[in-house]
């Protein structure tokens, strides 16, 4: 056995050495030619492994480290590559990894076709988002006359304090560069499937209709004159919903009022405890209170439900100490009864003589996610978040002192939900930090679990061409920003720290507003100002301190194409813009009474 070992390693060495003498016997210029011609690839080497003899094991780990764009680029290589880049194992991994969910949804809806024929819209979504410019658009802006024809100083620009407005004007120069600020104070702006809703003032919420361009106004204020104070929380594409307390009802915001935006109508519900957070998702709501309970509510039905998560909770995995988090909430689209729970603990291995009160770096974190069908449990899964999942300090993410809610915002239309990304206070409930605490995710057309490695991302791919490209997600909550990562690179997951480059600056100098859309470029830099960006497949929305930018990646709109909007009304006749919108106001509660109620 030993000489058949070594007869293979010694014909080696022979056949090296042969090799060596016969370069040695080269001259200069016949080792140039040798090395042209093996750069250009004239002569073929025979013995060399090519792609086509990889397993596929090898091409599924190969296409974890490659973008879309990359994998894309390798099918043109040469028909070969060709075939081996669109085998139906490839394109079955490819769309388990980038598009996770899609196929198990395809397959619930009754959709047979292979991976390769349910990857080209996406695939083709995802493309142009990334490397085309939009089809269309539009900016609003805020400093402009409202319905009335009439404006007040409340709505000009000028309100805005110093550290709102990072930026010093020049009437002869303008807006100086970098200034363009994306953290706009006071009321909330959101997004939901083409809808957009943004707050005038105390009373009144305008929400747009991005595709239909019509305008739906919900006013609150015959609530008001009744002594009741509504605070808005959350919407879907047909409900908006608020957060109501009275003099009636106490100082506790205990009640939810529910406007449904196509039929104009109120609905409500009364809470057991005080209102903490909601979830909503076409005609379901689903509310969080102060004690952990969890009412799910739906317009049709009218009625409240409670989520008994109490049973639950109790026989949670052995080891691991009390839930450390509010519960997040992930509302099913497609399945009217179905609700899913999560929540997050940890498991620490301290030792006697340390101080309980000092975080330990040796823990472990749990995560479950209880699925809800008519108001009982059917399912649980847990798993123990991955250490390269975690971010690089999470030890003091989960503490006795911390109120943690898993935020489960939607990451994809594939049933893909992030619920690793939390929000966090300690000692003021109303100014919450948002943090990428783990980069795991949830898929309910999967029904498991989805990690990445957390690592941060390079700033160059976060953007392309003249446009910044991101695939945003449902926010409402300002936040200090920070590095991308690798999971949410794609992913608006974080409000982000931004600022434009200088060309876009020199052009807004000569001319404000003249095709701001256009000029408008993104780069991303670690001190600057906070953005929000909102959206989906089909629009994209950048809500600035000026006003607010609309990016159309769908043809199936009336938006105008151009760099504002062009009367105070609503133009009827062409259908095709909104009303310009008024400088929106900074609600703010009086004598510090947000402390009251728990914005988390």
């Amino acid at each position: 056995m030993s000489l058949e070992n070594e007869k293979p390693q010694s014909l080696r060495h022979v056949g090296r050495r042969q090799i060596d003498a016969y370069l040695a016997s080269l001259s200069p210029w016949d080792l140039l030619y040798l090395r042209n011609q093996c750069r250009s690839g004239r002569f073929w080497i025979s013995g060399l492994a090519d792609i086509s003899d990889l397993p596929v094991e090898i091409l599924f780990t190969i296409l974890r480290q490659l973008d879309l764009e990359d994998i894309t680029a390798c099918r043109f290589v040469s028909r070969s590559w060709h075939a081996i880049w669109t085998q139906e194992e490839v394109m079955h991994e490819l769309c388990q990894y980038f598009f996770p969910g899609l196929v198990e949804m395809c397959r619930s809806n009754g959709d047979t076709r292979p991976a390769r024929a349910l990857l080209q819209a996406p695939l083709a979504k995802y493309l142009q988002h990334h490397n085309a410019e939009p089809f269309r658009s539009s900016f609003i802006c805020w400093d402009k006359f409202w319905d009335t024809g009439s404006t007040s100083a409340v709505f000009k620009s000028t309100d805005l304090s110093d550290d709102h407005l990072d930026r010093q004007e020049d009437p002869a120069r303008g807006p100086q560069a970098g200034g363009f600020l994306f953290a706009p104070p006071g009321p909330l702006v959101m997004y939901d499937r083409s809808r957009l809703a943004w707050q005038v003032n105390s009373t009144n919420i305008i929400i747009d209709d991005l595709r239909s361009c019509q305008r739906h106004i919900c006013s609150t204020t015959g609530f008001l004159i009744a002594g009741d104070r509504l605070s808005p929380q959350g919407m879907s594409y047909k409900l908006l919903v608020y957060a109501a307390r009275g003099e009636s009802i106490g100082y506790n915001y205990s009640i939810v009022r529910v406007w449904h935006v196509d039929l104009e109508q109120w609905k409500h519900f009364a809470l057991p405890g005080p209102f903490a957070r909601c979830y909503v998702e076409g005609e379901r709501v689903v509310v969080v209170t102060r004690q952990n309970l969890i009412i799910a509510w739906s317009w049709s039905q009218a009625c409240a439900v409670d989520l008994k998560l109490s049973s639950r909770l109790a026989s949670q995995s052995e080891g691991y100490g009390q839930v450390q988090s509010q519960p997040g909430v992930i509302i099913h689209p497609n399945k009217s009864n179905v609700t899913y729970v999560v929540w997050m603990c940890r498991l620490e291995t301290r030792a006697p003589d340390l101080d309980r009160y000092q975080p330990s770096t040796n823990c472990k974190f749990l995560i479950s996610v209880v699925q809800y069908d008519e108001g009982e449990s059917i399912n649980w899964w847990e798993k123990c978040i991955c250490p390269e999942s975690l971010c690089d300090h999470p030890h003091g993410l989960l503490n006795n002192f911390a109120l943690v809610t898993p935020l489960c915002s939607k990451m994809s239309p594939y049933g893909l939900y992030n619920i690793g990304t939390i929000v966090k206070a300690i000692n003021k409930p109303e100014e919450p930090c948002a943090t990428e605490f783990a980069t795991v995710g949830f898929n309910i057309y999967k029904e498991s679990f989805i990690q990445r490695e957390f690592k941060f991302a390079k700033p160059s791919a976060l953007f392309a061409g003249t446009y910044h490209r991101l695939d945003p997600i449902p926010w409402g909550i300002y936040a200090q920003g920070g590095k991308l990562t690798s999971w949410s690179q794609r992913h608006a997951a974080i409000p982000r720290e931004v600022v434009r480059d200088n060309r876009a600056a020199e052009k807004e100098r000569n001319g404000f507003n003249a095709d701001i859309a256009t000029a408008m470029r993104i780069r991303v830099r670690s001190r600057s100002k906070r953005w929000r960006v909102l959206g989906d497949e089909d629009f994209q929305v950048f809500v600035t301190s000026e006003g607010i930018l609309v990016w159309s990646y769908t043809k199936e709109t009336k938006l105008s194409d151009g760099h504002g909007l062009s009367s105070p009304a609503y133009d009827s006749a062409s259908g095709s813009s909104f009303a310009i919108p008024a400088r929106p106001v900074a609600i703010n509660p009086p004598n510090g009474e947000e402390t009251e109620m728990a914005w988390l």
